[in-house]
Formats: structure tokens, C-alpha cells, sequence
């Protein structure tokens, strides 16, 4: 399982909440940018693209094209697309959540937490503290590839009982360099937030996500429903299109790594929330609770990469288990925020929306 990297290189009192259904039947798409979308999926054969251009007071949204390759349903923005590693963001949420609420001090060690897993065996992780599991600090093996799951024990139980076996084994092992993008450790952060909440992750999740007023579902769109997108790859030299029914489908315990899928309404409307969070108008959060998530380490924070460009401060992050492709980046200083999801992850698809994103951000910024 490849997982893109981020590229660098519970309601508050008083404040109403919309329910996912009315987020949706409010939003429309924007003609000029459901045209400037058609023009880059037509020029590089891109299945479907969806965007949303956000600002703390307006979201535009656009979206075009057709749920697989050689097929003519077409899509809107009540469609699911899967978010890969962006799905971090979302970690580094519940998170933060935990630590306003007291019941987590993410920067004490997580044998705190998990002391019956501490042992002379895995030494070496015994300072790192659940900041350093969300900031990629906590020398961990990467395990972004599949060769590297294939090497784990059979993981027995629930979905607790895993994440709980896989973190004694990957703590077990050699550490690496303190500074590895590693999707174990968001895994082994979910297992943490599990034994401090006493909930397990997915409630947890779910919690925070419809607290919002938000929705989404876990794992890939058409294995759902057959009419949501479904993701594309190269297979036997072929560019096509994954059945509901592909052998292709993750780790049920790694949900934090990176596997879950949105439509671009609730996306859009999740990293709008931060917009306002971090400009000083927040829900669920505290405004100190924002700009940590986003800031509070250099280059990568909990769930966020962060840069400083002639644009001023940036937050940031993509990703993509091969078959999709998520991309968001929040303008700190121009208060603006772009989203683009793919059901495609191909480079050349990439460049293109990386092309569109600039065009958008030239258009939307002033």
C-alpha cells in the first residue's frame, strides 16, 4: 500500500450545526470553474475532478466528468472520493480534541498511555510522545508499501486487538531516522487515543466528523455503491478502472493511515472550518487548538504540512493509496483555501490539477 506524502520537499454550546443533508441541498457548482474543470479532464483524459474554493464566508464549487473510464455516468458533488493521507488531517483533529478535553497530554510518552506494552525491547521509543506520532518525529519504519505489512503477524480480534498488536510490533523494531513520514505512526496513534478515550477509533472519529454536522464513509467509494467513483490505476500495462470486487483494498486497522472517503461539499466544508479556526473563529476547537494542529512544528505538525512561500503561511496536505488523489492547501495570510479530488493518481493527472490549482489560486487569491 503506497500512501502519497503531504508535498513539501461534539458540538460547542450556542453554535448551530448543520446536519449533512442540509450542507448538501445548499451547495452548487460554479459555472466558470465547472468549464475550467471540464478543459483539464478532456486535455489528460482525467476520469472526474471536483474543487472547492473556499473562503471563511463562500465555498464555490465545481466538478465534472464520470464515475469510471468508459463509462457515462456522470458525477456531482453529492459523489464520494477516497482521501488517502489527507485522512491524517483528520487524526491530528480527534486528536487535539482529546488534548483540549484533558484526557491526552499529546506531548508526554505514549507508554503513559500504554504502559503495559513498555518493555526493554523498544527503548528507543520510550520520549516519544504522541506529538512525535503525528509530526512523522517518532522513528518509526515508514510502512508505505506492502512488502512492509506483509512482514507483520498474523493481527487477530477486533480492530483494537490489532491496532494494539501491530503497535507492539512496530515498536519492536529497529528505530529509523527521527524524521520518516511513517503511516504506523498514525496507526499506532489511533490505537493510543483508543486506550485514553476508552472509545475506539472509528467512534471517536465518527464523533468529531458529525459533531460538525459532516459525513463520510470508510474505504473506497464503489465498494459502497456501485455508482460512486471508482479509482483508476495502471494494471498489465493497462490504464483502468477498480471493481468493487478488486483484491486491492487496505488494512481494516490502518483507517487512520489514510482511508477515508468525502464528497467536495463535506470536504469542503471541513477544511472551511479550519479556515475560520485559524483566523480566529473557531468551533470544536479552541483558536489555540487550530493553530496547533497546523503549526506548532515546522514543516509537518499534527496532520498538516505547513511552509512559508511569497504567499505567506501555508497548510497543506495530499494523498493518494494509488487509485485516488486528494489535494487541499489553506493561504493563511490570504484567507482562502483550495481542495481538488481525483479518482485518478497518475502523474501527468497530478500535474494537470497542480496546473488548475495555480490558475484557481491566481483567479480566487485577491
Amino acid at each position: 500500500m503506497k500512501i502519497v506524502q503531504f508535498r513539501i520537499l461534539v458540538i460547542i454550546f450556542g453554535v448551530s450545526i448543520l446536519r449533512p443533508d442540509l450542507v448538501l441541498s445548499q451547495a452548487q457548482t460554479h459555472k466558470l470553474i465547472d468549464s475550467l474543470i471540464n478543459s483539464t479532464i478532456e486535455e489528460n483524459g482525467i476520469p472526474s475532478m471536483a474543487v472547492g474554493v473556499i473562503t471563511k464566508d463562500t465555498i464555490l464549487y465545481g466538478i465534472n466528468g464520470t464515475t469510471k473510464i468508459k463509462g457515462n455516468r456522470r458525477v456531482s458533488i453529492k459523489n464520494l472520493y477516497h482521501l488517502g493521507s489527507t485522512t491524517k488531517a483528520f487524526v491530528g483533529y480527534v486528536a487535539m480534541d482529546l488534548h483540549e478535553k484533558g484526557l491526552i497530554d499529546i506531548y508526554s510518552s505514549i507508554f503513559k498511555i500504554i504502559p503495559d506494552i513498555k518493555s526493554n525491547n523498544n527503548k528507543a521509543f520510550h520520549e516519544v510522545s504522541v506529538a512525535d506520532l503525528l509530526s512523522h518525529q517518532a522513528y518509526l519504519q515508514p510502512y508505505q508499501r506492502t512488502q512492509e505489512f506483509n512482514k507483520l503477524p498474523e493481527l487477530e480480534g477486533n480492530l483494537t486487538d490489532k491496532r494494539k498488536s501491530f503497535t507492539k510490533f512496530v515498536l519492536s523494531e529497529k528505530a529509523v531516522d527521527k524524521f520518516t513520514y511513517s503511516n504506523a505512526g498514525y496507526i499506532i496513534a489511533s490505537y493510543i487515543l483508543e486506550k485514553a478515550s476508552g472509545k475506539s477509533f472509528e467512534v471517536l472519529l465518527r464523533n468529531t466528523i458529525e459533531g460538525l454536522g459532516l459525513s463520510y464513509i470508510v474505504g473506497f467509494p464503489n465498494r459502497e455503491k456501485t455508482e460512486e467513483p471508482w479509482g483508476h490505476w495502471v494494471e498489465n500495462d493497462v490504464y483502468q478502472a477498480l471493481g468493487p470486487d478488486h483484491y486491492y483494498n487496505g488494512y481494516d486497522y490502518s483507517l487512520a493511515a489514510g482511508n477515508m472517503s468525502m464528497n467536495i461539499v463535506n470536504f469542503s466544508n471541513w477544511v472551511q472550518n479550519h479556515l475560520k479556526g485559524l483566523s480566529g473563529d473557531p468551533k470544536q476547537l479552541s483558536a489555540k487548538g487550530y493553530e496547533m494542529l497546523h503549526l506548532d512544528r515546522d514543516k509537518y505538525s499534527y496532520g498538516w504540512g505547513n511552509r512559508n512561500t511569497e504567499n505567506g503561511k501555508e497548510s497543506m496536505h495530499s494523498g493518494s493509496s494509488g487509485t485516488f488523489f486528494s489535494d487541499v492547501v489553506i493561504y493563511h495570510d490570504k484567507g482562502i483555501a483550495i481542495v481538488m479530488l481525483m479518482n485518478t493518481a497518475q502523474q501527468n493527472h497530478i500535474a494537470a490539477l497542480d496546473k488548475l490549482h495555480k490558475k484557481l489560486f491566481n483567479m480566487y487569491s485577491e
